[in-house]
């Protein structure tokens, strides 16, 4: 079996002659098997390439995912930090009591997010209708005229609304605005919200832009039921019929109508 000879032949139709290979046996079986290791390796190798490739593609598409909510997390840390930094800020300005450590606005966040963007987070939507009965005065030669926001008047219990998305840093009851609310927008950016007859959201609770958060009242010093709306950016009030045109063409202001 070992020396025995398999025979070929190859036969010319034209001229037929005929020609004649002979293979020894063993050498056809060591043929046969190089051709399927190689072939064998080949898919091997073309398999094996393919998954190194779909591998590296994984490795880039988690890289930079990784760093895209490294990012984010930077972003969040940095908007976190502001909301810490004027918060103290404003409540110190107002004379509210700061948070405890326990109680910090930064605290259970893991669950909280804060999709702050650069258009909704610009305090410029209409929190209530109605006519300006005493507008912004700010930085006067007597500060005891200074009137950090504009008092709009409305009905008792008239629905009004967040100026802007955020989250709210404050709601509860503050001398002399009675109720308040106050709520960061991110990008340094806060609205102030007084004399409210009732609050409808709560500290750490994050609201729309146009969101209902309360109703109209004359709670603190007030001579009757009005919406004291206020806006800072970067730990300064500003006015805020500069965002809200509305309030520009209803001011009928014509002296101070708050008991202070």
């Amino acid at each position: 079996m070992k020396n025995e000879k398999l025979t070929l032949l190859i036969v010319s139709e034209k001229t037929e002659r005929a020609q004649k290979f002979q293979f020894y046996y063993r050498n056809l079986i060591i043929l046969v098997l190089l051709v399927f290791v190689i072939t064998i390796g080949g898919i091997f190798g073309i398999y094996t390439s393919y998954k190194m490739s779909i591998n590296l593609s994984i490795i880039k598409k988690d890289h930079d995912k990784m760093l895209l909510e490294r990012n984010k997390v930077m972003n969040m840390t940095r908007d976190l930090n502001r909301i810490n930094q004027m918060d103290t800020y404003v409540r110190n300005s107002i004379g509210v009591p700061n948070y405890t450590s326990n109680d910090s606005i930064l605290n259970n966040t893991s669950d909280q997010t804060i999709p702050f963007s650069y258009i909704e987070n610009i305090p410029s939507f209409l929190p209530v209708s109605g006519f300006v009965s005493q507008s912004f005065i700010a930085k006067s030669d007597n500060k005891l005229n200074d009137h950090s926001g504009l008092d709009i008047v409305a009905s008792f219990k008239t629905p009004f609304h967040s100026a802007a998305d955020g989250i709210v840093v404050y709601s509860g009851w503050k001398h002399p605005y009675g109720n308040t609310i106050i709520i960061y927008h991110g990008d340094d950016y806060f609205s102030l919200y007084g004399h409210n007859f009732e609050n409808v959201v709560y500290e750490k609770e994050k609201v729309d832009r146009g969101q209902l958060i309360g109703l109209i009242g004359d709670s603190g010093e007030a001579s009757g039921p009005h919406l004291h709306f206020e806006i800072w950016k970067n730990g300064e009030p500003i006015n805020p019929s500069l965002f809200i045109a509305e309030y520009r063409l209803e001011n009928l202001s014509f002296g101070y109508d708050e008991k202070r």
